[in-house]
This record gives structure tokens, C-alpha cells and sequence, in this order.
């Protein structure tokens, strides 16, 4: 099954320097893990291994090798996202 990532209102943005023009920053609701590695962003769809009372595994084929899968509270995954 898959889910599209519908980040908040309520949640922070990030801020990216593209580095194309001095002045121009792109602004995003990311999600990211303890470690700094990007999880999702608004808007990326993700397919759902598995999900439990507690936590959802989803798999985000847009992520580096190595973090493509990665697991999230429930509630973070119900705050987060929408089923396609």
C-alpha cells in the first residue's frame, strides 16, 4: 500500500541553500531521524511494509541507499501522511 507524506501545518520548516543564487533558500517540511538522515518530505509518496498498533515501516525509494527503510511512531505516521 502507499502514502503520500501531507507534513503539517504545525511543523517547522527547513531550510536548504540551493546555491544557485545568493539570496535564493528553499524552504521544506522534512522529516528526519536521530541521526540527521532525511526520512521523507512533504509531498514524497512511500510504500508501507508493515504496520502495527505502535509503529509503521515504510520504504522511501527517493532516500540514499542504506535508508531507503526506516520506521516511525504511529501517531507520527497518522500526523504525517495519507493513504493513496
Amino acid at each position: 500500500m502507499k502514502c503520500t507524506a501531507s507534513i503539517g501545518e504545525g511543523k517547522s520548516w527547513i531550510k536548504y541553500e540551493d546555491g544557485t543564487l545568493p539570496d535564493e533558500i528553499g524552504l521544506y517540511r522534512d522529516a528526519m531521524d536521530e541521526q540527521g538522515n532525511l526520512l521523507y518530505c512533504d509531498g514524497e509518496s512511500c510504500d508501507i511494509l508493515e504496520e502495527t498498533e505502535t509503529h509503521v515501516t515504510l520504504y522511501n525509494d527517493n532516500n540514499p541507499v542504506g535508508h531507503e527503510k526506516f520506521t516511525i511512531c504511529k501517531h507520527q505516521f497518522d500526523e504525517d501522511f495519507i493513504l493513496e
